[in-house]
């Protein structure tokens, strides 16, 4: 965090350098700002520091810049352009972080030419609701890079473009403009997301809201705790590797074939499907995030599409898994026919739902208890489908022992847990109700202050937590 903050403080003193010459710059015809910076670079430009989320973002911003503009403007840029591309993308992201950390820096913005007019090269955003001071828009970098050089504002300007890294990666954007006006008028918006990592080093952890309603699942248990049937334990075994290598596999297929990894699971509640979203997550090392579906849901037309739209942006480029948590009403079947205006509407939710799912380049999780609920595009769409069934006798044993086996408790030799987990009377139960009347066990032995269970007292917890 101090070597952050410290690097930081170097960078914006020599933004404030580059930025004292912009008054100059106005009044000298026939030269290029870049002229004068270009004498005010450091000697270790662009990143030679100790590395930061800082200089780390840059390096990654910086790989893609040659092969970016080769793609954009062909092979007519020469080294110099390059290197001022790199230079120019560096200040960019200054500009956007500067607002947040050092404002004063844009006084000598609001500043007006002989005339008494405001400058228009400036750019600039000016008076909002609540920030008294300058916010630099696109044309600001346009101006300060740039200057009166059409081919140097053009580098600037496709920088700013959706097709950069800085767009592509959730890094920043600008911000939306009146019909007509010129894209670059618009705000230099940092995101939520880098200006945390920036200025913390620590990933962005967004908090539940209106805007995200969704909360971040994190689990201590390990694969051992989960208990499935063989077959599915088989089958998870297949989704752990997609999770594992899918960026591998998606180099060798390409973006066409491959573009998100999607995982279907359906089956009766307590059966293990939350357990096995948060163990692969864990697994794969990416945030789950579960999707608060109630939320999503809106009775108002075309509501639940701008929740959504919410939801997909605040995720795009940041490798999250989105876990929809019993998402029939979300992902439920279309009605056949022309149907009440509420049908049409209803099914343009789920085309919309499916489009996002396609757009959307991380991992897609969904848990039901309705398989048959669920649209048949939905149901095309998932690379896996995994079936949660009830235990079966030997899953059912092994779900007793791996419980009451930890827990700090001691069983009476007579407590036959093979026969309770075969007795007619407890088949019917899961690992959920299996885990939940442990921790009633282990409730009544720290109320007695004895971790003894005798087999008595085993037959009575049952038949309380049976009718409780």
């Amino acid at each position: 965090m101090v070597r952050t903050l410290s690097l930081l403080q170097r960078e914006f003193r020599w933004l404030g350098k580059v930025l004292a010459f912009a008054g100059d710059f106005m009044n000298t015809e026939g030269q290029l700002f870049e002229d004068f910076f270009f004498d005010l670079l450091p000697i270790d430009f662009p990143y030679q520091y100790a590395q930061t989320s800082y200089t780390n973002t840059l390096e990654q911003v910086h790989a893609h810049t040659q092969s970016y503009f080769e793609d954009a403007l062909g092979d007519s840029l020469s080294p110099r352009d390059i290197y001022f591309a790199q230079l120019a993308e560096q200040i960019i992201l200054l500009l956007s972080l500067a607002p947040h950390l050092t404002p004063e820096l844009f006084e000598g913005f609001r500043i007006k030419d002989a005339y008494g007019r405001e400058v228009l090269q400036f750019g600039g955003v000016k008076l909002t609701k609540n920030f008294k001071g300058f916010l630099p828009t696109g044309h600001t970098a346009q101006f300060l890079l740039a200057g009166q050089n059409l081919t140097r504002r053009f580098i600037v300007q496709k920088i700013l473009a959706q097709a950069h890294y800085f767009s592509q990666k959730g890094v920043l954007s600008l911000g939306k403009v009146s019909y007509g006006e010129p894209p670059l008028a618009g705000q230099l918006i940092l995101s939520e997301q880098y200006l945390h990592l920036l200025t913390t080093g620590k990933p962005f952890q967004p908090q539940y809201s209106v805007d995200f309603p969704a909360t971040l699942l994190t689990t201590d248990k390990t694969w051992d705790d989960l208990i499935l049937r063989e077959s599915l334990q088989k089958k998870v075994f297949t989704v752990k590797q997609w999770v594992t290598h899918y960026n591998e596999v998606k180099a060798i297929l390409g973006n066409k074939v491959m573009k998100g990894f999607r995982l279907m699971m359906y089956g009766s509640s307590g059966t293990g499907k939350t357990l096995t979203a948060m163990l692969l997550a864990k697994h794969a090392q990416k945030p789950l995030y579960r999707i608060n579906i109630n939320q999503i849901v809106d009775k108002y037309v075309g509501e639940t599409n701008k929740k959504l739209e919410q939801v997909f942006r605040q995720a795009s480029n940041k490798d999250w898994i989105l876990f929809f948590d019993e998402g029939d009403s979300l992902f439920g079947k279309r009605s056949e026919g022309g149907g009440s205006s509420n049908e049409r509407y209803a099914n343009q939710e789920v085309n919309y739902l499916l489009t996002k799912m396609e757009e959307y380049e991380g991992m897609i999780f969904l848990s039901t208890n309705k398989d048959e609920a669920i649209d048949d595009a939905f149901k095309r769409r998932f690379e896996s489908r995994l079936w949660f069934r009830e235990p079966d006798d030997e899953t059912r044993i092994l779900l007793w022992k791996h419980f009451f086996t930890k827990g700090g408790l001691e069983l009476s030799p007579g407590i036959l847990l093979r026969e309770i987990a075969t007795h007619h009377d407890y088949r019917v139960y899961n690992a959920a109700w299996i885990e939940k009347f442990h921790r009633f066990c282990v409730l009544q032995t720290v109320a007695k202050g004895d971790q003894y269970i005798a087999l008595e007292e085993m037959l009575e917890y049952l038949g309380q937590f049976k009718t409780g």
